[in-house]
């Protein structure tokens, strides 16, 4: 029996989005967002609601790939997604933190947005990464 046929060796699904995330966000960090897309795809695609996990990681990843790609428009819909996510009172805490990573990519991002909501959201979440700094710090060093 070949290996992938042996079902003692089945991946759960959860488990393959999972890898598939890690495998976009690589992708993603080696200047190959069209492959880093096709990951996240795979991982928005497993879940149907966007509080879960990794799902809003996923979306987090599609919305940085869609950006590097000059597709601004896709890129507001899933960060949209992420936002409001991190808004919504009725998220664990740790999902609704998650989600507020992709407003970091967005004000590490040039231009990056003015808006002051964009800050007062981020600095609710992580009240100690204000300056640029740490704000590039806290959203390349936060895994979840």
């Amino acid at each position: 029996m070949a290996f992938a046929a042996d079902p003692r060796y089945a991946t759960a699904e959860k488990t393959k989005a999972y890898l598939r995330l890690e495998e976009g966000r690589a992708l993603l960090a080696h200047g190959r967002p069209a492959e880093a897309r096709g990951a996240f795809e795979y991982v928005v695609d497993c879940q149907a609601d966007d509080a879960d996990h990794p799902r809003i990681s996923g979306a987090r990843g599609m919305a940085a790939a869609l950006r590097a790609l000059g597709n601004d428009q896709a890129a507001q819909v899933w960060f949209d997604r992420c936002w409001a996510v991190a808004e919504a009172a009725n998220v664990r805490p740790i999902l609704r933190q998650v989600a507020a990573l992709a407003i970091g990519d967005a004000l590490m991002s040039e231009p990056h947005p003015s808006d002051p909501e964009f800050w007062s959201t981020w600095h609710r979440f992580f009240p100690n990464d204000i300056e640029r700094e740490r704000l590039i710090w806290r959203v390349r060093t936060y895994v979840y």
